[in-house]
């Protein structure tokens, strides 16, 4: 594990803004959305003049997704009482790496960063390890690859827990449904560990429903306009089927696009992210439902996550790959989580209380978040030759230490968006 010292020590802030030179060649500047806090609490933390910039790094504003992912970064930020920066990749490698490498050498130490894809996270992760950097990583991660392959600038890998996300939400639908009929599957990205994990909760549910027929499955790469035009496919092939799973919510936005360009009769559609957009839709009675992973409190963890190794907090081995928590939304509870959320323009969460460095005892993380068992996160035949889990890592599993840190987590979380 690196020493500390390093950040604490000769590193001088550049007086202004930086922009990041990234895009086709490293010619044009990627996106910035800069937003200076001021300390929005006494903060009782000497933290050291590196230790006040954070930057969140994610795919575009133009997707409800990330601007309420961006929302609670921002906002995580302020709580803390730190200068709030993001940079937009746009799905562009490039800009990605060289976004991240403008920041660092403008003196950033902290990120919470979702990745444009698998493939790039071992490479921005070992940049933060070499520059004493502190790095949380969201959704995506390579099979076989764990952040103690990298250091401590990998600092934690959280997601939802995407197939069981999928698989309440999809046997909700099923039962709703009677146990029988046909849906059509509209699938994310192939080959992302998002798509191969939400796909797996669908075929569970499917399993337990033997009068459940998939039909039409097909990619539509967790966005509306693939997906719009794959359904208007399946829509001349299948063109009888009873229900719609999406393997997110842009995705059931497409299909639901598709059906009112053709002309057809809504069937229940769902989803899976929670973004307001759904929410909407959901108490419009157009969308049947949603699992929530909450967004904005997602980017708004990963800021604290990134915050508190930054500010010295060493979490036990079982920690440092997370699964977070999420809620089935329907038309049942969508006016109550609606109004919590969105009901004023301060998000529901206390953000420095979820910090183990402002809040050693008291912490609250406000939401389920558990360890992950990587020993079955990944199947046997996509593992590289040669390639062992950290031995660190498995000792502890096999000590009990998923169970330690499960019940630790569950322990301390107190407060719900819906108390």
């Amino acid at each position: 594990m690196k020493k500390r010292i390093a950040i604490l020590i000769a590193v001088l802030l550049a007086t202004t803004s930086f922009f990041v030179a990234c895009g086709n060649g490293g010619n044009e500047p990627a996106d910035v959305v800069e937003d200076t806090v001021e300390n929005a609490v006494d903060n009782d933390v000497n933290q050291p003049e590196v230790l006040q910039r954070v930057v969140s790094v994610f795919n575009t504003l133009d997707n409800d997704y990330f601007i309420a992912w961006d929302n609670g970064a921002r906002q995580a930020a302020a709580a803390l009482g730190l200068e709030y920066e993001a940079i937009t990749t746009e799905g562009d490698a490039t800009r990605e790496l060289q976004g991240i490498e403008s920041a660092i050498a403008a003196g950033v130490r902290m990120f919470a960063v979702v990745p444009i894809g698998m493939q790039s996270v071992p490479s921005i992760t070992q940049l933060a390890e070499d520059n004493d950097a502190f790095m949380s990583i969201t959704w995506d991660i390579p099979d076989w690859f764990t952040p103690f392959d990298v250091g401590y600038g990998f600092t934690v890998y959280l997601a939802p827990d995407m197939e069981n996300m999928m698989y309440s939400i999809s046997r909700a639908l099923f039962e709703y449904m009677g146990g029988s009929g046909t849906v059509v599957h509209i699938t994310g990205l192939p080959g992302t560990t998002g798509d191969i994990l939400v796909t797996r909760g669908v075929d569970r549910a499917a399993a337990a429903f033997p009068g459940i027929e998939l039909v039409g499955r097909l990619p539509g790469n967790f966005n509306r306009v693939d997906s719009q035009a794959v359904m208007e496919n399946i829509l001349v092939s299948h063109p009888e089927f009873d229900a719609i799973i999406g393997a997110n919510d842009a995705t059931a936005f497409g299909a639901l696009a598709a059906l009112e360009a053709a002309g057809r009769d809504v069937v229940p559609i769902i989803g899976l992210d929670g973004t307001i957009e759904a929410l909407n839709l959901i108490e419009e009675g157009v969308m049947w439902g949603t699992a929530s992973a909450f967004p904005e409190w997602q980017g708004g963890y990963a800021v604290v996550r990134a915050y508190d190794a930054a500010h010295g907090f060493e979490p036990l081995p079982t920690e440092r790959m997370m699964n977070t928590g999420s809620l089935l939304v329907t038309q049942e509870n969508v006016t109550a989580v609606m109004q919590a959320m969105y009901g004023t323009d301060t998000l529901p969460f206390d953000w420095a209380l979820m910090s183990r460095v402002r809040n050693p005892d008291a912490w609250d993380p406000q939401n389920l978040v558990t360890p992950i068992d990587v020993t079955g996160m990944w199947d046997e035949e996509t593992k590289p030759a040669g390639y062992q889990l950290p031995q660190i890592l498995l000792d502890a599993i096999a000590g009990g230490q998923l169970e330690e840190i499960t019940a630790l987590f569950t322990a301390q979380f107190r407060r719900s968006i819906l108390d």
